[in-house]
């Protein structure tokens, strides 16, 4: 123990004494001081050269690195329901569109996309889903039982239990 701890002594006495023998950097190295203005120890030292309070030209930074402005949102107005679908005729803006609107509570305006989406899919189980749970929350248990029935009944079974969340049951078929 006592010979590692005197190996590590040694070890250290030698990085130091190689750290304080060589320069710290070789610009700082050959770097010279600036030559002293003081007369005496009594006499304050002279303001350096003009030359030396210069500043020094900063390198603008590369094409890529430079600021850019901000980027301004589009400002072209809303489009409706009917404008979305044409140019989505698999309706995944407008089911998302009804999806946001149930995400803000909006519940009438998601039941009514997706009741159009519904008139021309009547099968799409996303749209049934919003339907149920959107008659759920808002406690219209005749509306969220008629759109229940068209759900598959793995569906069905989430949404019973979404449902009782807010104090809809139905009844168990037998």
């Amino acid at each position: 123990m006592a010979a590692a701890g005197l190996a590590v002594l040694g070890l250290g006495v030698y990085l130091f004494i190689e750290v304080r023998s060589a320069p710290a950097s070789p610009q700082l190295a050959s770097a010279k001081p600036p030559p002293s203005t003081a007369t005496g120890p009594d006499e304050p030292a002279a303001a350096p050269p003009a030359d030396a309070m210069a500043a020094k030209p900063v390198k603008p930074p590369p094409d890529h690195q430079k600021a850019r402005p901000p980027v301004e949102p589009e400002t072209a107005p809303p489009r409706t329901p009917e404008e979305m679908q044409k140019a989505d005729p698999n309706n995944d803006s407008l089911m998302d569109e009804a999806n946001r609107a149930y995400d803000k509570q909006e519940f009438e305006e998601a039941r009514s996309i997706a009741g159009r989406i519904l008139a021309k899919d009547p099968a799409n189980v996303r749209m049934l889903r919003i339907m149920v749970s959107a008659a759920c929350v808002e406690v219209d248990k005749d509306e969220a039982v008629r759109w229940l029935g068209k759900l598959p009944p793995g569906d069905q079974a989430a949404m019973k239990t979404r449902c009782t969340r807010y104090g809809v049951t139905f009844p168990d078929a037998k």
